[in-house]
């Protein structure tokens, strides 16, 4: 066997240098109308999964879209786990065996190129040196930046769309929060004034009932020591009567004690007769006194003390219910005192609570506008991402509009062509939906 390299060699293994997609293109662009076409999609697939076994990520597109440097070819594990990505679970003695056997270049690495001649069992010479369009590279290369500029505006379109329907979501919920708490704050503030009109109401009452329980406590206290007086009164009076009724006592005392000394007198048989004559007429004499005046006067004053006894003993008891009263209307003062305090304390504290809710619903009606202002920022941002979007796809209907005016031409380079457009067409898939606006 000859270790000459056949002529194609040289030319296949730059090919296979190319980055995975472009050597994906070549075989479509040679091969397009002998099995590319239907293979396009299967291709598309390989190259896919090529790229991110290669690159450790996964080809993205849309905002998610990252760029990566492509290379060429896989080592032995990456390609292990292409077969059996694509359903071609093989041995490691058998893996080994098919990479050798695809291994054109013997480089113990698989490029695409490598699988595609071997799976399709096509000629590397053919596959090298097939036709791969006649269109000027100029218009080609036109058409290609075309693609990634509406490429690349897309993506900056979607991602800003994204980015201001996410803000005008937040701005949306943020508006919504604002405005329940707004309606919480106005709430609260019309509750704080309820309890600070009836903190008031208390107030005041508590204030008319120390009036009114100073009033009667006042009034204890005179009626107090107006029946003090009365009963001091009383026990003068009774005092006078007393003594009125002793000395009546020792008046008639006297009187009796007299005739008794005299009868006594009278009796002395020791006695001379002139001198009992004297003493009985002393007696006769006194005995001829009328009693009676003296006695009645006894008995009226001695009746009157126990009447002032009685009235000084029901003045006492008044006197008692007066102090009691008046204790208890000052205890009653005392409370409403203090009742009124506490009243005065709630009133200021709901004047405070209601100020400190005044201030919060203030505060909470600016939050809502700046919520409802950034809202609408947030909305005409959306707006104009939106419109970018609209403008992004433009580029890519003019950027597929320049591809089928080149598949119009003799040698279109078909495979690119597709791959491009296919690009797109991926590209399209987050293309935001815009909603129609409704007619007023």
């Amino acid at each position: 066997m000859s270790n000459q390299e056949p002529e194609w060699a040289k030319d296949f293994s730059d090919i296979c240098q190319k980055p995975h997609s472009a050597q994906a293109q070549w075989y479509l662009n040679g091969f397009w109308r002998k099995g590319g076409e239907q293979n396009a999609e299967e291709i598309w697939n390989w190259a896919h999964l090529f790229m991110e076994l290669e690159s450790g990520q996964k080809i993205l597109y849309g905002s998610k879209n990252r760029k990566i440097e492509e290379k060429c070819d896989l080592d032995e594990f990456q390609a292990h786990r292409f077969l059996e990505g694509i359903g071609e679970v093989l041995s490691v003695k058998e893996l080994r065996a098919q990479l050798k056997k695809l291994d054109i270049d013997s480089n113990n690495r698989l490029s695409i190129s490598e699988y595609i001649v071997g799976k399709y069992k096509l000629s590397p010479k053919a596959f090298t040196y097939s036709e791969q369009g006649g269109v000027d590279p100029d218009e080609m290369a036109a058409a290609q930046k075309m693609c990634e500029d509406a490429q690349e505006s897309l993506n900056v379109a979607i991602s800003s769309a994204e980015v201001a329907k996410e803000n005008k979501n937040k701005a949306i919920f943020a508006t919504n929060e604002a405005t329940k708490s707004h309606e919480v704050a106005i709430e609260a503030a019309n509750k704080a004034k309820t309890a600070l009109d009836e903190s008031t109401k208390k107030a005041n009452e508590a204030a008319v009932s120390l009036t009114k329980s100073n009033i009667a406590a006042e009034e204890a206290k005179v009626a107090t020591k107006n029946q003090e007086e009365e009963e001091a009164n009383l026990r003068k009076i009774e005092a006078e009567v007393k003594s009125a009724v002793s000395t009546l006592e020792l008046e008639e005392k006297a009187y009796h004690d007299k005739i008794a000394k005299l009868e006594k007198k009278v009796n002395d048989k020791n006695l001379s007769t002139v001198k009992k004559g004297s003493f009985v007429a002393q007696l006769a004499q006194i005995k001829d006194e009328d009693p009676m005046p003296l006695r009645k006067a006894r008995i009226t004053q001695t009746a009157a003390l126990k009447k002032q006894k009685k009235e000084k003993k029901k003045a006492a008891k008044v006197t008692e219910i007066c102090r009691t009263k008046q204790s208890n209307a000052e205890d009653a003062a005392k409370a409403s005192q203090k009742a009124k305090v506490e009243a005065d304390n709630a009133a200021d504290a709901a004047a405070q609570a209601k100020s400190d809710a005044d201030n919060a619903e203030t505060s909470a009606e600016t939050d809502k506008k700046n919520a409802e202002d950034a809202q609408r920022v947030a909305e005409e941002s959306e707006e104009k991402a939106n419109n970018a979007v609209d403008e992004a796809q433009k580029l890519f209907i003019e950027a597929n509009e320049c591809l089928n005016k080149l598949k119009n031409n003799d040698k279109p380079p078909a495979g690119a062509i597709w791959w491009m457009q296919r690009t797109m067409e991926e590209q399209e898939k987050f293309m935001p939906k815009r909603k129609k606006k409704k007619n007023n």
